[in-house]
């Protein structure tokens, strides 16, 4: 991040749900990083509509971004 322009830079809580977002990225692909069982054990239905909710977030401030 330190290397995009400061006018690009995201808003504190964009960076938070994408940090968020981060500890889905291993697990949900590549079962055999958890412990034990399937991802469905450690994940819950809060826990993939707030993913959902953060995705659309970024992705509408990058849309806006690139469209200025």
């Amino acid at each position: 991040m330190a290397d995009l322009p400061k006018k690009a830079h995201p808003p504190k809580g964009l960076i938070e749900k994408a940090i968020y977002l981060d500890r889905f990225y291993i697990p949900t692909r590549y079962p055999n990083d958890l412990p034990s069982g399937a991802p469905m054990s450690y994940f819950t239905e809060r826990d993939a509509k707030e993913a959902i909710k953060y995705g659309g977030e970024i992705i509408r401030y990058c849309k806006d971004k690139i469209s200025k």
